[in-house]
């Protein structure tokens, strides 16, 4: 799912960054994507290949959404 939507946000211009972590017990991944020249970025997360959360956020904080440490 999460490569699915780097490639829709691909296909549609945007620049898209995407973070893949599985493990023996779960598979967790990030998406970020965002149109050229806009502040904001839209944000997926994926638990086991469903959408967990998603919305909106500062271009600042990309590196935060995507470094798993932070967010669990």
């Amino acid at each position: 799912m999460a490569l699915q939507a780097v490639a829709k946000a691909e296909a549609m211009g945007w620049e898209a960054r995407v973070n893949l972590d599985q493990s023996d017990v779960i598979d967790y991944a990030t998406v970020v994507a965002w149109a050229p020249g806009v502040t904001q970025a839209r944000y997926i997360t994926f638990i086991d290949g469903q959408i967990s959360s998603k919305g909106w956020c500062d271009r600042n904080k990309i590196a935060g959404l995507l470094d798993y440490h932070l967010a669990l």
